[in-house]
C-alpha cells in the first residue's frame, strides 16, 4: 500500500464522512480494485451529491464494472438536475451509443447544446458519428 492510499484510509477511519478522502481513495483504486473504488465513489457521491465530479466519477466506476444501466441512470440524474456538466453529457452519450440507443444519444446531445453544456460543434460531430454508424 502506498503512502497516498494509507493517508486516505487513515482519514476515512478517523472521519468516515470525509467525501474528499472517499473520492480520492476511490480514484486511486480505480485500476487496482474496481469494486472498492465503486463503493468509495458511491460513498463520496452520497456524502456530497452536489459535486458533479463525484457523480461523474461514480458513473465512470459503474461503467468500468460493466454496470452500464446504473451508470446511465446516475448520469441522467446528473444532467437532469444540473444540466451543465459537459463530461457527464459526453459519457452519457457514449454509453447510450454503446447500448445502440442512437436516438436517446441524439436527444441527450441536443439537450446538452440547449443547456450550453455542449457546443453546437460537439452536437454536429455526434450527429455525423451516428449517421456514419448507421450507414455501416
Amino acid at each position: 500500500m502506498d503512502e497516498a492510499e494509507q493517508a486516505f484510509r487513515n482519514t476515512l477511519e478517523n472521519n468516515p464522512k470525509s467525501a474528499v478522502a472517499a473520492f480520492n481513495l476511490g480514484v486511486l483504486l480505480l485500476n487496482k480494485d474496481i469494486d472498492e473504488s465503486r463503493r468509495l465513489c458511491r460513498r463520496a457521491t452520497r456524502l456530497r451529491p452536489q459535486d458533479d465530479r463525484y457523480v461523474y466519477t461514480y458513473a465512470y466506476c459503474l461503467q468500468q464494472a460493466e454496470d452500464l444501466d446504473a451508470a446511465i441512470r446516475e448520469l441522467q440524474n446528473l444532467v437532469t438536475a444540473k444540466s451543465a456538466y459537459p463530461p457527464a453529457y459526453s459519457l452519457l452519450i457514449q454509453l447510450l451509443l454503446q447500448q445502440g440507443r442512437s436516438q436517446d444519444a441524439l436527444a441527450t446531445g441536443l439537450e446538452g447544446v440547449t443547456n450550453r453544456a455542449l457546443s453546437p460543434q460537439d452536437y454536429q460531430s455526434l450527429q455525423q458519428s451516428i449517421m456514419a454508424q448507421q450507414e455501416v
